[in-house]
């Protein structure tokens, strides 16, 4: 079955739109704004699942408290991308967001994949893949000499190379194997709430006024987005 043109097609799709865009737009966002603006904007992930797997695609089927649940979502993140209404844009933010519109389409593919092939296949053939591509790219568009490396850096890329790429994307895929997209989309965002609170313990990052606001209808968002969510993919 691995061999067959559909599983090819599956895989190939999932890395460019994930391994690739989402990602490549994902660190360089993350180069120009803070860890906590950046995680409460992705959160707009569950927006966009609504918009592309739910209402556009059809993926999975429409439920009608979804709408202002995303609705609530989109409120959330125009708080933090206007930075507390001060009508400050960070070129960050916005590049994050942009990477979470092509997240949900992903996802299907991914989903799709899974029925076929097995989770490791799949990550093998999307990290061989993005990695080329990505490294490629940053020989055009990044200062590198392996004279320079900054080592001290070395720990915490290997730790995301495990953590993030790795065991999270074996348990994401097993996660949308077994449950609809939007819903597990929805679960995964209380990462947001751990990502401000580690940002403030570890980098020194204070929780700011707007974020916690943003925090509000985003969290009602979610409930929504989540509430009703259990029809099988």
């Amino acid at each position: 079955m691995f061999f067959e043109t559909s599983v090819w097609k599956d895989i190939l799709l999932a890395t460019l739109f994930i391994g690739i865009i989402y990602y490549g737009l994902l660190f360089i966002g993350y180069r120009s704004t803070t860890a906590g603006d950046g995680a409460i904007i992705t959160l707009t992930e569950a927006f966009f699942t609504f918009i592309i797997v739910n209402l556009l695609w059809r993926h999975e089927p429409l439920i009608p408290r979804h709408a202002l649940g995303a609705f609530c979502m989109v409120i959330g993140a125009f708080l933090v991308l206007l930075k507390g209404m001060s009508g400050q844009w960070n070129i960050g933010n916005l590049f994050i967001l942009v990477a979470c519109v092509f997240s949900p389409i992903g996802n299907i593919y991914a989903q799709r994949a899974r029925t076929k092939v097995s989770t490791e296949v799949i990550l093998c053939v999307r990290s061989i893949l993005s990695a080329l591509f990505l490294f490629l790219l940053s020989l055009f568009t990044e200062h590198f000499s392996p004279h320079t490396f900054p080592s001290h850096f070395l720990l915490f890329i290997i730790l995301n190379g495990i953590f993030l790429l790795g065991l999270s994307k074996i348990l994401w895929l097993e996660a949308i194997h077994r449950l609809p997209i939007a819903k597990t989309v929805a679960l995964s965002e209380g990462e947001v709430f751990l990502t401000l609170i580690f940002a403030f313990l570890l980098l020194g990052q204070p929780m700011m006024p707007y974020q916690l606001f943003a925090l509000v209808p985003m969290g009602l968002g979610l409930f929504l987005l989540t509430k009703g969510a259990d029809v099988p993919a």
